[in-house]
């Protein structure tokens, strides 16, 4: 079974992009690539069960300056944005289905451009807009949309999973004890993880290890989540947050 892992630097942790809404992931907006190529290139093996896609969104801990793993999601589906996004969708309800007649567009070849220009997508879904609670803004009918609603369309699939686990979950201790956990499979992977600063990287090769680990990690539907820049989730780890970091910059000082 083929198998790859897409990785990248979490800048935003705020229930959006991903979503955690009643505990299954959804990544449908912001890393446009990604999802792109898991539509293009894994979709099909996805559906016939002959591949893994796996998602791992790191972050950057400014106390200790080491790398964590935010989240670590197994991709169960690829869906389109024509199906997302519908009026009668089943993820209508989801914090980040935000826009309507929104589609997944393909070029003249079948194939799903890097890019495409306001004009473009205008021109393909001439009654595009966004809901009012879109981070990247409302978007009335015929408007030009920004840079980063162009990223949204032409990023043409989002990734769900209900095989997903994330840092602030009650099972872990602080946020630091998902990274333990998947030790060793991830430890030269965070090692490298920490000179980047945003874009993905799919580098990722420790299967025999990470196989060895997975099964203490409770992967799953997880509706305990707190994305990392809620203020709901900075007051519930507060103190104890900031001991559980000092106890891990002194422990990874030791080592």
């Amino acid at each position: 079974m083929e198998r790859i892992l897409y990785a990248y630097i979490l800048t935003a942790d705020n229930g959006q992009s991903p979503c955690y809404t009643n505990g299954i992931y959804t990544l449908a907006c912001c890393k446009p690539q990604i999802c792109r190529m898991i539509l293009q290139k894994w979709k099909k093996k996805l559906d016939n069960k002959t591949a893994e896609v796996w998602i791992c969104g790191v972050r950057h801990d400014k106390a200790s300056e080491r790398a964590y793993i935010a989240y670590l999601a197994k991709v169960d589906k690829v869906i389109k944005l024509e199906e997302y996004y519908a009026d009668d969708s089943p993820f209508r309800h989801r914090n980040d289905c935000y826009y309507h007649n929104a589609c997944t567009l393909y070029d003249e070849g079948g194939k799903l451009p890097k890019k495409r220009s306001s004009d473009d997508i205008r021109n393909r879904c001439p009654e595009l807009y966004a809901c009012n609670g879109n981070e990247h803004g409302a978007l009335d009918k015929g408007a030009p949309l920004t840079e980063y609603q162009c990223r949204d369309i032409y990023g043409a699939a989002v990734l769900l999973s209900e095989h997903f686990i994330h840092c602030s979950c009650d099972c872990f201790s602080d946020i630091f004890e998902l990274s333990r956990r998947l030790s060793p499979a991830f430890d030269a992977f965070l090692q490298d993880a920490r000179t980047k600063t945003q874009g993905h990287w799919c580098s990722f090769c420790k299967w025999d290890a990470l196989d060895k680990v997975l099964p203490s990690i409770p992967l799953g539907v997880h509706k305990d989540v707190r994305p990392l820049d809620m203020e709901k989730c900075k007051s519930t780890c507060g103190e104890k947050e900031k001991e559980s970091r000092m106890a891990y910059v002194k422990k990874e000082c030791r080592a």
